[in-house]
C-alpha cells in the first residue's frame, strides 16, 4: 500500500511540472501569436501604402504622408454607416489579445513530439526527471 500512495504522490508531483511546462508554453505561444498578429497588420499597412504610391504615381512613402496629411477627410453623416461601424467594433475588438486565449490541451495530440526539452524556452524551467526506474 505504501509503495502505491508513493507512486500516486510521484505521479501526481510529475502532473503538476507537466501543467507548469504547459502554461509556460500556453505564455510563450500567445507572445508569439501576438508578434505574428502585428507584423501581419504592418505587411498589410506597408502593401496598402504601396498601392496607394502606385495609384498616386509618388516615389516615396514620405511624399504619400505628406499628400495624406494635406487631405481633409470630410465627415460622414451617413448614420448607418456609423451603425455599421458600432456593430462590427461589438463582434471584432480593435485588438485582439492572444494573452485571452486558453487552449484545450487534453484535446492536443502531443505523443507524436516526442520527448521536449522545455530547457531551450527558458532557462529557469527544471526538465522533468523520469524517476519510473526508481519504484
Amino acid at each position: 500500500m505504501d509503495r502505491i500512495l508513493r507512486e500516486q504522490r510521484r505521479l501526481e508531483a510529475e502532473e503538476e511540472v507537466a501543467e507548469g511546462d504547459l502554461v509556460y508554453i500556453q505564455r510563450e505561444l500567445n507572445e508569439r501569436l501576438a508578434r505574428l498578429a502585428r507584423l501581419r497588420r504592418q505587411k498589410r499597412l506597408l502593401l496598402d501604402k504601396g498601392k496607394e504610391m502606385v495609384r498616386r504615381n509618388l516615389e516615396s512613402l514620405d511624399e504619400l504622408e505628406a499628400e495624406e496629411s494635406l487631405e481633409v477627410v470630410a465627415p460622414t453623416n451617413n448614420a448607418l454607416d456609423e451603425v455599421e461601424c458600432q456593430d462590427l467594433e461589438a463582434v471584432v475588438p480593435a485588438s485582439c489579445a492572444f494573452d485571452e486565449v486558453e487552449v484545450d490541451w487534453s484535446a492536443v495530440d502531443l505523443s507524436s513530439l516526442g520527448p521536449v526539452d522545455l530547457g531551450v524556452l527558458d532557462e529557469t524551467v527544471e526538465p522533468v526527471v523520469d524517476s519510473s526506474s526508481n519504484s
